[in-house]
């Protein structure tokens, strides 16, 4: 068993970096941050913008999700929470996971071994995220989205009603709009 505390502290530890900008990602300050201002200011996806040549840093081909979340955002508070609210707020994806991670373990291997693994798997995801700068760019969302579409399809079990199968392809569906790195992962759990 996986004691909770290593759990709490992984994640006290995860949102006090995020938080204090030492796990915010460059990428965030260069073009998931810079898309969603102009997305929000656009009331849409800024097309001028990612056909723009200048922008070309801002990795135009990537997929709109994350900037479209960011934006929302950004129309909520009224201004690009750059220093701590935008970065922290890829905690939490982290902090929805946990509890699909459990219930979805739950169905195949029971209450205590899913306990143990989303223990672990959420202490050792929290210290990952942290160390990794993964404050305000797409790897917390890319890894909620996949996890759950794996999960979803390696615990269910033909005795299963409902099928949870619908939960696979809204992740997947989630994932391949956050990040391209999601389409090899995405062939690979359809497969």
């Amino acid at each position: 068993d996986v004691d909770p505390l290593a759990v709490l502290l992984g994640a006290l530890h995860l949102v006090v970096c995020l938080l204090v900008a030492r796990s915010t990602s460059m990428d965030y300050l260069f073009f998931w941050g810079v898309k969603a201002v102009h997305f929000a200011d656009a009331r849409g996806i800024d097309v001028e913008l990612l056909r723009w040549p200048f922008f070309a840093h801002g990795a135009p081909e990537y997929p709109p999700l994350v900037p479209i979340v960011q934006a929302w955002g950004v129309l909520f508070a009224g201004e690009m929470p750059w220093r701590r609210a935008g970065p922290a707020s890829s905690a939490l994806w982290f902090f929805a996971a946990l509890p699909l991670v459990l219930a979805l373990l739950r169905r195949r291997i029971g209450d205590s071994p899913a306990a143990a693994v989303t223990g672990f798997w959420g202490a050792a995801l929290a210290v990952s995220l942290a160390h990794s700068y993964s404050g305000g760019n797409a790897e917390a969302p890319l890894l909620f989205f996949e996890t759950v579409a794996g999960l979803a399809l390696i615990t269910e079990s033909r005795e299963d009603a409902p099928s949870f199968r619908w939960l696979a392809a809204v992740a997947l569906a989630g994932a391949v709009l956050t990040k391209v790195e999601a389409v090899p992962a995405t062939a690979f759990l359809v497969l």
